[in-house]
């Protein structure tokens, strides 16, 4: 299924195949008229395969003598922008400008609930845990680091947890748990975080445990801030999903998560298996023969 900014892309796309076809000219035509070597790069555009500049509309809107339909297309690329942020962009003065945007998101928000298959949630994670992650997500994008003030303003956002009137619900999977993502001691410390995130009022916590049936693929991580935004994150990009349709979809996926994870005391038993049995970095670095068993044995 395409995303929201392909399927915005491809939109644009489209409406640039309109013109150009009503201007008579064929992609080779057209091209030429464009000062542009080849066809290929017309035919890029009009399937959605590649985003145009706003220069590249000005030209392309010039060439159909069509300056009337510009105005349209400046909104279509604004639009297909706000769905994708490039990482780069968003942190080129470092890693903890994004955590500025979401201080005010959280604020705003009265039902969070975000899924997460592989590390544990932002609003929950230890400074020592966050601290890892920032510093590998600023050597992975080479942007300036300043993972303290990163640190320091994750921190500022988890204060939103004991407002009144907000409501968070946290779904995990038992990966989230085992991923050796920082020094032994740090994930010790961050599943005694989790523990404590479980007594919380206005959080709930649940865990998928291996071994249980989901339909729906962990395929990626995301959160919905009420029903008005969802997010979702790659290597590359983080998609802002904003149309009703998408947002429904998501609620669905998070919802069939949410079935079939463990709450409170199943919970909590599992985070603490985890806890007891997680073996340091350099054993799990020698293979599955020092792999502690299966979770589900912890469930009975």
């Amino acid at each position: 299924m395409s995303s929201n900014l392909q399927q915005a892309r491809e939109a644009l796309g489209a409406r640039l195949r309109e013109l150009r076809r009503a201007s008579g000219l064929n992609g080779k035509q057209f091209a030429a008229k464009l000062g542009w070597y080849g066809a290929s790069r017309v035919s890029k555009l009009e399937l959605g395969q590649q985003t145009p500049s706003e220069h590249d509309l000005i030209e392309w809107t010039t060439a159909c003598n069509a300056p009337e339909a510009l105005a349209e297309l400046r909104v279509q690329l604004n639009a297909l922008e706000t769905f994708y942020n490039e990482w780069k962009r968003q942190l080129y003065a470092g890693v903890h400008t994004r955590q500025l945007g979401f201080v005010e998101l959280n604020a705003e928000t009265t039902n969070y609930r975000t899924f997460q298959c592989c590390v544990a949630p932002g609003l929950l994670q230890t400074p020592e845990y966050a601290y890892h992650r920032f510093e590998y997500g600023a050597a992975l994008h080479r942007v300036p680091p300043s993972v303290e003030e990163a640190v320091r303003l994750r921190m500022q956002r988890q204060d939103v947890l004991h407002a009144r009137g907000k409501r968070f619900h946290f779904v995990i999977t038992e990966a989230a748990l085992r991923y050796t993502l920082a020094p032994h001691d740090v994930m010790l410390g961050q599943l005694d975080k989790l523990l404590m995130a479980t007594a919380l009022r206005n959080v709930r916590l649940g865990v998928i445990p291996f071994g249980v049936l989901i339909e729906t693929g962990a395929w990626n991580e995301f959160e919905i801030f009420d029903d008005r935004l969802v997010t979702v994150e790659t290597f590359s990009a983080e998609l802002r999903l904003t149309q009703p349709g998408e947002i429904e979809l998501y609620k669905r996926v998070f919802d069939q998560m949410a079935e079939a994870a463990l709450y409170g005391d199943q919970a909590r038993r599992l985070i603490s298996y985890v806890a007891r049995t997680l073996p340091p970095a350099a054993d799990i670095s020698r293979g599955g023969e020092d792999r502690p068993p299966s979770s589900n044995a912890s469930n009975s």
